[in-house]
């Protein structure tokens, strides 16, 4: 769906902007940002309905991208060498890419 009817913390977003907080890499990529459902609309059953209707909950190819993306980003605002936090992410990130590369390698972008 892409009728924003989901409130954020910050906004609306339509299911399809969402991304499922269930999920361990997506949520310490995207912690903070305007990217999750907010808290009443997190219990299992709506969570279930968003899944439905299009909130990423799975990092497949195209969401490893945007994970990728986001790390490099935070890597480029610093002027020295990243901090801890951004590090981390770039670990974690490298570790799903490890523990998945057959199937993130074989999908369509």
């Amino acid at each position: 769906s892409r009728t924003r009817f989901v409130p954020t913390a910050f906004g609306l977003l339509a299911p399809s902007e969402l991304l499922d907080p269930r999920n361990n890499l997506l949520s310490y990529i995207f912690g903070g940002e305007d990217r999750f459902p907010a808290q009443q609309c997190s219990t299992e059953e709506w969570l279930a309905m968003l899944g439905a209707l299009g909130m990423k909950t799975q990092v497949d190819r195209d969401a490893f991208l945007q994970c990728a993306k986001k790390v490099e980003a935070l890597g480029a605002s610093t002027s020295d060498r990243p901090p801890p936090d951004v590090l981390s992410r770039a670990g974690l990130l490298a570790t799903h890419l490890l523990n998945n590369l057959t199937t993130l390698a074989g999908a369509p972008a």
